[in-house]
């Protein structure tokens, strides 16, 4: 440690993950941590499968079990659960949560804020819009527009302003 004009600083960066319950907290902790650079790092389970060629944003999460394939790009604030995966050439936005068991084929595009339940599923070459939710044991089979719930029969619901 050592002392700038009375404030006492470290010679080291510090680092930190946020894990909150939601993504508002998320956003507001990092506003805080920016305020004090303080970096935000990703935790990656021992037990996960990560290819060296997919692109890890910050604060990212990905659990025991979990792969995350080539070309795959994760946003920041990403969550990938135990048992989910996302394959090579697919993309998930900030702050999307993959949950456990979930499964993102190739060349899929998840947008922002995008809860993908339990065994749920993506399609190949399937995009999914911004804040949606499908539910646990969904499968995308053809494009889902933004604000949207799929639910596990199959029907798509816009969700209200």
């Amino acid at each position: 440690l050592r002392t700038v004009t009375g404030v006492q600083t470290c010679a080291l960066p510090i680092c930190v993950y946020i894990a909150a319950h939601d993504l508002h907290h998320e956003m507001r902790a990092e506003h805080e941590c920016r305020e004090y650079n303080v970096e935000l790092v990703s935790v990656i389970h021992p037990a996960a499968i990560v290819s060296p060629l997919a692109a890890i944003g910050r604060n990212v999460f990905v659990g025991a079990g979990a792969s995350v394939g080539p070309l795959a790009q994760l946003g920041d604030f990403v969550r990938v659960l135990a048992g989910a995966s996302v394959a090579h050439h697919s993309s998930v936005g900030r702050g999307s949560r993959i949950t456990d068991g979930a499964r993102i084929a190739g060349h899929c595009t998840v947008g922002a804020g995008v809860l993908v339940g339990l065994n749920a599923c993506v399609n190949a070459h399937v995009n999914v819009g911004d804040d949606c939710v499908l539910v646990s044991g969904a499968a995308a089979i053809a494009p889902i527009p933004s604000r949207s719930v799929l639910r596990s029969d199959g029907k798509v619901y816009q969700r209200p302003s």
